[in-house]
């Protein structure tokens, strides 16, 4: 019987270091500063360096000489100086919501540094998306059909990609709840979308590959 692949995050064998800054030293490091700052806030205290922000993403794509777009996830930290940052910068906003692609609009998103994946794509939010061409990631045959109807009654084409998973890792087939398989996704895209087809109103501008987890092994 052959034992089932070890889980893990991160490196196996050293971890995952965190890249720390002088900043981050000098402020551990003055206690007087941080004791003012609980009790002014309260516990626990989430404390912002925006010039960190796109500094340590550089460092690692630029090392390996990697072509990139990050798109910063709006729902980890609903920050609007960490969005605002994220503009100035070059780099992109994963929304899941209404909510969120609603302020990202506002803070000065559009359909180049946007992107909408919620998990449950409402009738709402689908046509927010096509309304500012923010590309739409869809994750089943309900999402296309409601997405060509939306595209349909606006009578706007939708930019989608499609989210992919079912990877296999070690002989093993990695389930996720979110996308289309990765065995199926290329004959229904060939069948199912485009001119002359079920959901011609979808224009496919990429793919989104997902991981239902952290490990660096299965990535």
């Amino acid at each position: 019987m052959k034992a089932k692949s070890m889980y893990y995050k991160g490196n196996p064998e050293q971890g995952l270091t965190p890249i720390t800054s002088d900043w981050m030293h000098e402020l551990f490091d003055d206690q007087t500063v941080l004791r003012g700052l609980i009790e002014k806030h309260g516990s626990p205290i989430n404390i912002h360096h925006l010039p960190s922000f796109n500094e340590n993403y550089k460092q690692l794509f630029d090392s390996y000489g990697l072509k990139y777009r990050i798109f910063y996830a709006h729902k980890v930290n609903k920050s609007k100086g960490l969005e605002k940052q994220a503009f100035a910068s070059g780099i992109g906003v994963d929304t899941a919501s209404s909510k969120e692609l609603e302020q990202s609009l506002s803070l000065g998103g559009n359909g180049e540094n946007l992107v909408l994946t919620s998990a449950i794509k409402t009738e709402e939010q689908i046509e927010l998306g096509i309304r500012n061409k923010v590309p739409i990631i869809l994750d089943n045959e309900d999402e296309c059909a409601l997405t060509q109807a939306v595209a349909s009654r606006i009578d706007r084409k939708a930019a989608v990609g499609f989210r992919i998973s079912g990877f296999e890792v070690d002989g093993e087939k990695l389930y996720s709840k979110f996308g289309f398989d990765v065995d199926k996704v290329v004959d229904f895209i060939a069948s199912y979308v485009g001119d002359n087809n079920s959901y011609d109103e979808l224009n496919v501008i990429g793919l989104h590959f997902h991981l239902d987890g952290y490990s660096t092994c299965q990535a």
